[in-house]
């Protein structure tokens, strides 16, 4: 039980619709091994490396932090539908993903002050018009010099973790402070 409320959370409906599903999987089977609830709960996070970079973009600290304490924990970084791979360090992809976010919204913030529309924006990012939406509502909460300074912070972390004078996780949990509150 300790396996899936980590994988999939403590909200009491996500565990309830994922108890089911691995009921339903296992069928006549009296016993459900770690591997059958493995088949099932790694379809069911594969979007947690999402789900951080939305919630710095959205300014989300605590559900920032709660996500990353759960990456960095497990060393499970759900990222393709196809695997869940374990990583001795997931802090490089993660932190590039986190710098990834900031050029996104960076970018969106100065193709509407072009007054690009949202199909241009979406064509020229290679990204869903609803993906363009969603950063659009992002870069409106972030100035332009937050937005270099978050990416400034982001190489600054990368160069602490690569010369490791820090705890890894003391380290992302500053950046994920500064980068969910620019400008505090």
């Amino acid at each position: 039980m300790n396996y899936l409320v980590e994988v999939v959370g403590d909200h009491l409906q996500h565990l309830d619709s994922t108890l089911e599903m691995i009921f339903l999987s296992a069928g006549e089977k009296r016993l459900i091994g770690l591997s059958d609830i493995e088949g099932i709960v790694s379809d069911i996070r594969v979007n947690t490396i999402f789900e951080l970079t939305d919630a710095i973009g959205q300014q989300n600290l605590e559900k920032a932090l709660g996500i990353l304490e759960k990456v960095l924990g497990s060393k499970v970084l759900p990222f393709k539908k196809e695997e869940t791979p374990k990583y001795d360090d997931p802090s490089p992809l993660l932190l590039s993903m986190m710098a990834r976010q900031y050029r996104l919204i960076w970018r969106v913030k100065e193709m509407m002050g072009r007054q690009n529309s949202d199909e241009e924006m979406a064509k020229v990012l290679r990204m869903s018009p609803w993906n363009v939406k969603k950063l659009e509502d992002q870069a409106r909460k972030f100035s332009e010099l937050s937005l270099r300074e978050g990416i400034l912070n982001c190489q600054k972390t990368d160069l602490a973790l690569k010369k490791g004078h820090s705890p890894k996780n003391l380290l992302m949990e500053k950046l994920l402070i500064d980068l969910c509150r620019p400008g505090r």
